[in-house]
């Protein structure tokens, strides 16, 4: 055989190698979409796995990071009925959380925790999915939510402890400053300035007056929650992000050394729960975060 024929022979092999992988490319990007992967805003807890929304196989989809509104978006165009969403996520936009969570609810994604769900995770995330997973040494942790004791009081207090002018017009630059100086809500972070401007705003009420601006915010918000939880037809939910707050834990919360508070999985399945542990017994103390957050019997 001629050297000219065998360099052909050789062309014609590579040629016919790179059509079959493009082929397998297309077929999996047509049934799957693209490998998509996206940075998120970093958390204040810097050792939560690296910060990406991500595909991680035919049935299961990354989210680590903060919730936010294009991290959501990210998530939802990469999720299907059926998927398995493994998250690890300090919170974030309560709204946005709700949106993700509708979504989990009504299309059956299962939700595994990797290190850490807290705040809007925990409250809209987790408790909206039909099959709940910690990972062994992974911690669902609470901290109150729209409709906590004095949530309003005490933010108008915060507000108003920073000389803001309560009679501005300008809603955005003084929800930008009152998230600055107390990021609302105590420790919660419950509002953000984008929540609170589209629950001014769909509240119907036209007062710029920012503490009345703060009271429609904060209602509209513990509406949205009511609803949230009775449309996934959860009673139970309506307790588990307060109760660590009350009665006997309410000087533990008012103390201000914690973050939060976490159940057992007994307490859990007592309220009601179902929820599974993944990678052997469910080892709390073994979690890096553990000592930010107080247990809740």
């Amino acid at each position: 055989m001629s050297l000219p024929i065998k360099i052909l022979m050789w062309i014609a092999l590579i040629v016919l190698v790179v059509v079959l992988s493009l082929g397998s490319l297309i077929v999996y990007v047509t049934h799957y979409g693209a490998p998509i992967e996206h940075d998120i805003t970093p958390t204040e807890h810097d050792k939560i796995p690296t910060k990406t929304v991500s595909r991680l196989g035919p049935s299961e989809v990354r989210f680590y990071g903060d919730i936010t509104p294009e991290n959501v978006d990210n998530a939802l165009s990469l999720l299907k009925p059926g998927d398995t969403l493994v998250i690890s996520s300090g919170g974030g936009n309560g709204v946005e959380a709700l949106r993700l969570g509708k979504y989990i609810h009504a299309n059956q994604i299962s939700v595994e925790v990797k290190v850490l769900c807290l705040s809007s995770c925990a409250n809209y995330i987790f408790l909206a999915s039909p099959r709940k997973v910690l990972y062994s040494d992974a911690l669902l942790v609470f901290h109150g939510g729209m409709k906590q004791k004095g949530l309003e009081e005490e933010t108008i207090k915060k507000l108003r402890s920073k000389k803001l002018n309560s009679n501005t017009s300008d809603i955005d630059a003084a929800s930008k400053e009152g998230k600055q100086a107390t990021s609302y809500v105590r420790k919660a972070g419950a509002l953000t300035p984008d929540e609170c401007r589209f629950n001014h705003y769909s509240s119907g009420t036209s007062n710029n007056n920012l503490e009345s601006f703060i009271t429609a915010c904060i209602g509209a918000m513990s509406d949205l929650e009511t609803e949230f939880y009775n449309s996934i037809d959860c009673s139970y939910c309506h307790e588990l992000p307060y109760h660590g707050q009350r009665g006997i834990y309410e000087k533990e919360w008012k103390s201000m050394k914690y973050e939060g508070f976490y159940y057992s999985i007994a307490k859990l399945k007592s309220y009601g729960m179902d929820v599974e542990v993944k990678g052997g017994e469910w080892a709390p103390k073994k979690n890096e975060y553990i000592e930010k957050f107080y247990e809740v019997f």
